[in-house]
């Protein structure tokens, strides 16, 4: 059984140091001779780098995949021992860096029984065969070995392991992706995120699963899927799915969640679905699944969403970042069918459907403002 506690404090700042990207060249050394003692030290830190992919700890995610190999790991290290003879001091960890690894190993294990989970399970301490990450401002489709088809949107990164399709079709997920999934009952396919874990034998069905959004969905097109917490190894609180079903996880508790999902509706949620509610999640009856799902084709379908749930939307397509400079704007709603627009398109629409809404496009950010002279002339008409 892996057991974590057993990494030296030296050994945890060099693993933070590594994942954070602020690794030197005397710290990756030592980092790569201890990875390579025994077989236990890799599968740690195998399981250790997948964590912190699956619990969006990271925000330098562009800078992490360019090592996500043992090979990779090597050549970094064989080219920066080319580089001059550093201070002996760069091995020493600063107080700084003490506390950051503190910090982050606390998030670790803060993350909760998934980690425990992780490690004791070693469901994640495999060599991986396929890491597909998808950057911010483009989506991308990908052919599973057993021939399902995954479409991933934006910000996303499946893993799934060498093994895929031997016993079993594990697929572990951060961000969105529409899953088509080729049909075996003998082997149900499975997508793993840092809190649910929802399987089929054969159907199509979208996961919306960001790490730093409030909420996890699961919206069943076709077929039949089941969705457990991915802490439950023994399976024992499955909720299934019918098509045109949405589940909704909020990963806050109770008191604390929003009274609605963060999702979209044609109508208010009240008028259109039927809500059961169990613990810390909903499901809601006869959504219209274009809704969740239209994002992967040609004709990107918007339906009275609001701002607030938009935008985010809109960051990670356009790879852009939107600031909200009255909140009142958040609560605006907005319906489009989107093809190729550009960003700048889409905001002309906005402005002829809400006039009483401003933008201006700053570099990369785009800033929203009310009008509050053409807001009042039509509260008045």
């Amino acid at each position: 059984m892996l057991n974590p506690n057993s990494i030296t404090d030296e050994i945890k700042a060099f693993i933070t140091c590594y994942l954070t990207g602020d690794i030197n060249r005397v710290q990756l050394e030592e980092l790569n001779r201890w990875i390579n003692e025994c077989e236990e030290n890799k599968e740690l830190f195998n399981t250790f780098k997948s964590t912190w992919i699956l619990s969006g700890m990271t925000n330098k995610k562009d800078q992490f995949f360019e090592n996500q190999s043992w090979e990779n790991l090597q050549k970094k290290l064989d080219f920066e021992m080319d580089a001059p003879e550093q201070e002996s001091n760069l091995k020493k960890i600063t107080l700084f860096k003490k506390l950051q690894t503190a910090a982050i190993w606390l998030l670790f294990f803060g993350f909760g029984s998934l980690i425990t989970y992780l490690v004791t399970s070693n469901k994640l301490a495999q060599n991986f065969k396929t890491e597909i990450t998808v950057p911010f401002g483009t989506k991308t489709t990908a052919k599973l070995p057993d021939g399902s088809t995954v479409y991933l949107n934006a910000g996303s990164t499946i893993i799934y392991n060498q093994d895929f399709n031997k016993t079993k079709r594990l697929v572990y997920l951060s961000g969105e992706a529409y899953f088509k999934v080729a049909t075996n009952k003998s082997k149900p396919f499975e997508v793993i995120t840092s809190y649910l874990t929802v399987r089929a034998t054969g159907t199509k069905f979208n996961v919306k699963a960001y790490p730093n959004e409030s909420s996890i969905t699961a919206t069943l097109v076709e077929g039949k899927i089941d969705i457990r917490k991915t802490t439950d190894q023994n399976n024992t609180n499955r909720v299934e799915l019918k098509p045109k079903q949405c589940f909704v996880y909020f990963k806050t508790d109770k008191q604390t969640k929003p009274s609605t999902p963060n999702i979209a509706y044609s109508k208010p949620a009240q008028e259109t679905t039927e809500e059961i509610e169990l613990n810390n999640y909903k499901v809601y009856d006869n959504v219209k699944t274009e809704l969740f799902t239209s994002w992967s084709e040609e004709n990107w379908v918007i339906e009275s969403e609001t701002l607030r749930t938009f935008a985010p939307k809109i960051e990670r397509r356009f790879n852009m970042i939107i600031r909200f400079r009255d909140e009142e704007i958040k609560d605006y709603k907005f319906s489009a069918t989107i093809q190729k627009e550009t960003i700048e398109q889409i905001l002309q629409a906005l402005k002829i459907a809400t006039p009483m809404i401003n933008f201006k496009i700053v570099k990369d950010t785009i800033n929203l403002e009310l009008d509050r002279k053409i807001k009042q002339k039509y509260e008045t008409k």
